[in-house]
C-alpha cells in the first residue's frame, strides 16, 4: 500500500494516506520523506498529523515534539500514541508539555494545558497554576481552568487564594472558571469568598458561582459532577448571600452578584 502512497502526485492526499497507514499500525520508514515534506507545510493541522506519524515511524528524532503536542487539540488518541514512543519516561512527557506551555502559539498552549489536566499529578498541577497566572488567550484559559478542576486535590487551596486577585485581570477569570468546573467541591470556597470583606474576593466568588451554574446547566455536566442534583442544591444554598450582595454591594459587586443569581435561576426552570 505504501508504494501507492509514494506514487501519488497530490501532496495532501499523500501525507494523509501516510498518516492513516501509520495510525493503522504500519510504521514504514519509506514514508519518512513524505512526512518530512509535510512537516514544512504552512497548514497547522497537516503539520500536526504529519508530526504524529513521524513520531511513530522515527521516534529517535524529537525535533517535532511540539507539533505532536499541538496534535492533541485535534486527535488526542493519535497524539498520545506518538508521544508514548517519543517520551521514554513520564518525566519526559512533562518536560515536553512544559515546553509547549511556553509556546507563542495559542493552540499549542491550549493543547498542553488540556494534556496536563489528564496527568493527575502534583507536578502537572503546578504547571497549570503557573500558566494560569499569565495566560490571556480565552480558549487556553478555559483549558487551564478545566485542568485545574481535574486536579483539584492539588489545586483547590491555591485557586481559593487567588480569589483576592484583581477581578479585572484575565487570570482572575481563569481561577473563577476553575472553581466553576469544580462544582460542589468548591462551594465552601465560594461561600467564604462571598462573605469576605475584600471586594475582589466577593466579585470573583460571585463570578465563580455564575460559572458553576453554567457548568451544571450544560448537557455534559456529568463530566464535572458525580451528582448534578446534589451540586445544584449546594449552589442554590448561596442564593441568600448573593441576594444580599445584589442589594447592598457597590455597583461592581451588584453586577456580578445579580448575574450569578440569574444563572442559578435558569437551573430552576
Amino acid at each position: 500500500m505504501f508504494n501507492l502512497i509514494l506514487r501519488s502526485e497530490d501532496p495532501l492526499k499523500q501525507t494523509f494516506s501516510a498518516v492513516i497507514v501509520t495510525a493503522m499500525g504500519s510504521a514504514h520508514e519509506e514514508l519518512i520523506p513524505v512526512l518530512e515534506g509535510a512537516l514544512q507545510s504552512k497548514d497547522a493541522v497537516l503539520r500536526s498529523y504529519a508530526a504524529g506519524a513521524y513520531g511513530i515511524v522515527n521516534p529517535q528524532n524529537k525535533a517535532y515534539v511540539q507539533e505532536v503536542v499541538h496534535l492533541y487539540i485535534f486527535d488526542p488518541a493519535f497524539a498520545a500514541r506518538s508521544m508514548n514512543l517519543l517520551a521514554e519516561e513520564p518525566k519526559h512527557l512533562l518536560k515536553y508539555l512544559k515546553q509547549a506551555a511556553a509556546s507563542s502559539d495559542d493552540q499549542t498552549r491550549a493543547a498542553a494545558a488540556s494534556w496536563l489536566g489528564t496527568l493527575h499529578s502534583e507536578a502537572a498541577a503546578k504547571q497549570l497554576l503557573k500558566m494560569a497566572k499569565t495566560e490571556q488567550d480565552a480558549n487556553t484559559q478555559a483549558q487551564i481552568a478545566t485542568g485545574l478542576a481535574q486536579n483539584r486535590q492539588y489545586t483547590l487551596e491555591a485557586v481559593a487564594k487567588e480569589l483576592r486577585r484583581d477581578y479585572t485581570t484575565p487570570s482572575a477569570s481563569t481561577y473563577a472558571l476553575a472553581l466553576g468546573f469544580m462544582t460542589g467541591n468548591a462551594i465552601d470556597v465560594i461561600r467564604q469568598g462571598l462573605l469576605s470583606t475584600n471586594q475582589n474576593e466577593r466579585i470573583n466568588a460571585a463570578r465563580a458561582a455564575a460559572y458553576m451554574a453554567g457548568v451544571l446547566s450544560n448537557p455534559d455536566a456529568f463530566n464535572y459532577t458525580s451528582d448534578r442534583t446534589f451540586d445544584i442544591g449546594l449552589l442554590k444554598s448561596l442564593i441568600p448571600q448573593l441576594n444580599l450582595l445584589a442589594k447592598t454591594g457597590n455597583d461592581s459587586v451588584k453586577v456580578y452578584a445579580s448575574n450569578a443569581l440569574r444563572q442559578i435561576e435558569k437551573l430552576m426552570i
